[in-house]
């Protein structure tokens, strides 16, 4: 494809994508500057960027690449009250392949509300219009949360990187999604990924101790009768104690999908035969969690 330009600015429901102004440069300082630590974790730039001055070099640069159609750098704005929360935009841009990859970050204070994930579909709607044929998003296998953002948009899990990186002094593996032109998630069935297993154990700190040795890693949340690993992947491994609806046996494990939208795809099923068998709980972060009876008497999880 031809190289163009993307437009400056890009509308959605709830956010508004704009091009970088130097004016933001000191906003964007506080925000990676409140939020250090965590961003640090996963963003080896942020270590970089110590001063306002090394923003507005940083957007001076993506100025420059935008004149050169190597990168199309995005603050998002919050439509209700223009409140600049992070930014999005495309880079490694393979033109003569047809490719771009999306890269994005978010102040805490604004995770897991869905406005990430709009981006991404406002950014991906404009490349596949422009002609792109294929975008890829990339992450840290460590970064869950990241790593929910193309689920949620319907982008399939193609690979992952074993030690391909290093993140903080050590090596990671990194997840590569990609969506092709034309390709969505499917409306008959909403669901998209196995998240994660239960294991219902009689001893959680037992069964806990014995997966850190065999794993030879620690739980990413351990709290009082509830631990979870993430064992080099995007799937989870969880630790939660047996009880009559969930003995332990032999087939005791409940595997959880992730869902597009939570209420859809419990009365999908339920319109289908059904029936909700534990929950729904409201995990506090936007999100719920329940099992499903099968009508031929089998139990799996949502969670979305």
């Amino acid at each position: 494809m031809h190289k163009v330009f993307l437009p400056e600015t890009i509308f959605s429901d709830r956010i508004t994508l704009k091009k970088h102004k130097v004016e933001i440069a000191e906003l964007m300082f506080q925000f990676v500057d409140k939020d250090r630590e965590r961003l640090r974790e996963f963003l080896p730039w942020v270590g970089h960027t110590k001063t306002v001055q090394d923003e507005i070099d940083y957007i001076k640069m993506t100025h420059r690449k935008w004149d050169t159609f190597e990168l199309f750098d995005f603050g998002i704005y919050r439509n209700d009250d223009a409140q600049y929360m992070g930014n999005a935009g495309i880079h490694t841009v393979a033109w003569d392949h047809d490719r771009c990859e999306i890269g994005y970050w978010i102040l805490g204070d604004y995770e897991g509300k869905g406005y990430m994930s709009e981006a991404v579909l406002a950014l991906e709607q404009v490349c596949f219009d422009l002609g792109f044929n294929r975008i890829e998003i990339r992450c840290s296998s460590r970064n869950r949360r990241s790593a929910k953002v193309p689920i949620r948009c319907g982008y399939r899990l193609e690979a992952s990187l074993t030690q391909d990186s290093i993140e903080l002094g050590s090596y990671r593996d990194t997840l590569i999604f990609g969506k092709i032109k034309g390709m969505s998630a499917s409306k008959k069935v909403p669901m998209v990924a196995l998240d994660f297993v239960f294991l219902f154990t009689p001893d959680v700190n037992a069964s806990r101790d014995w997966y850190e040795k065999v794993l030879a890693i620690k739980p990413v949340i351990e709290m009082e009768n509830y631990f979870e690993f993430r064992p080099g992947g995007l799937c989870g491994l969880c630790l939660h104690p047996a009880d009559k609806k969930s003995p332990q046996t032999t087939g005791g494990s409940v595997g959880y999908w992730r869902v597009l939208n939570f209420r859809d795809a419990v009365a999908h099923f339920e319109k289908h035969g059904a029936k909700v068998y534990r929950g729904p709980i409201d995990l506090g972060n936007g999100q719920s969690i329940c099992q499903m009876l099968d009508p031929i008497g089998n139990v799996i999880g949502f969670v979305g």
